[in-house]
């Protein structure tokens, strides 16, 4: 019998991956897999770089440490809310007794003129307060 009808080329790719589009397939997926792992290893580079930098540079410093000072005699009312237990009206009361009465001698003035800070306060600054000290008394042990 001559050619039946239908028994030549369907089209269709053969199942198993076989054919020349299986191939394909897997060439892709290996060029997909190699490119995945390139980027994996720069990756993999790069936060090595930055270890060693980091262990270069020594140990982080302890936030302890590092305390802020302000100075009561001319600290604005935004950076005298830095001290601990002090408000936007705390640290407005304490900008007005300063430009009315002048700058702070020490903590202790500060406590006797402004209503609202006492010695509990001014204990919890003694170590953030940097300034504190009459102009005059800072020169006097040389």
């Amino acid at each position: 019998m001559g050619a039946m009808i239908g028994a030549g080329r369907t089209g269709r790719k053969p199942r198993d991956g076989s054919g020349a589009g299986g191939r394909a397939r897997h060439a892709d997926a290996a060029i997909l897999a190699g490119v995945i792992l390139a980027g994996l290893a720069a990756c993999a580079a790069v936060a090595a770089r930055r270890r060693a930098d980091l262990r270069a540079a020594g140990p982080a410093p302890d936030p302890a440490d590092a305390v802020l000072r302000v100075d009561p005699r001319t600290a604005g009312p935004a950076e005298l809310r830095l001290l601990p237990g002090v408000g936007p009206r705390l640290a407005e009361r304490i900008a007005a007794e300063r430009d009315a009465g002048g700058p702070f001698g020490d903590l202790e003035d500060l406590e006797r003129r402004v209503p609202g800070v006492g010695p509990v306060r001014t204990r919890w600054w003694r170590e953030r307060v940097g300034g504190a000290d009459p102009p005059e008394a800072a020169g006097e042990g040389r």
